[in-house]
């Protein structure tokens, strides 16, 4: 892919994102999620849903799912040289209630591996940070909570 088709790419992501954030709220965190070992794919999604759903619990109660309530997420992946997945990514819809240094406990718990959660800023071009990762065989998700899209999840 050439320099312009990367430059392209890259700012259609960080469009797609920038949206999701002004119909459905700003993000209110923005973090570094590392894993101790290699993981694989999978098994580090599988973890970072786990910590989600801490956070969920956290704010919305148990059965935070039956009532389609939750926070909203976008993230980045990055291939480490080492070979272990990195995350970066941003929370919304209600994390800035809650203590961010209690969550990078529970993700060092939970993920088995090292954070730092920093209040949002949407004027630090962290939206355009983890957008690169995607020019570099990484992988952007996203997830909105049906009380909040409809049908979109």
């Amino acid at each position: 892919m050439n320099n312009v088709t990367q430059q392209g790419v890259q700012s259609a992501w960080v469009q797609f994102i920038q949206d999701i954030e002004n119909q459905y709220g700003q993000y209110e965190w923005f973090g570094h999620f590392t894993f101790a070992e290699p993981l694989h794919p999978e098994q580090a999604d599988r973890r970072w849903r786990r910590f989600v759903k801490v956070i969920n619990r956290k704010l919305y109660g148990r059965r935070y799912g039956d009532h389609g309530t939750g926070i909203t997420w976008a993230r980045g992946q990055e291939n480490q040289k080492r070979e272990a997945i990195h995350y970066h990514g941003f929370f919304g819809n209600g994390v800035r209630k809650l203590k961010r240094f209690d969550f990078m406990k529970v993700w060092e718990d939970t993920c088995e591996g090292y954070c730092r959660i920093y209040p949002y800023d949407g004027n630090m071009n962290a939206v355009s940070y983890i957008t690169k990762y995607v020019l570099k065989e990484g992988d952007i998700d996203l997830y909105v909570p049906r009380s909040l899209s409809g049908k979109l999840n």
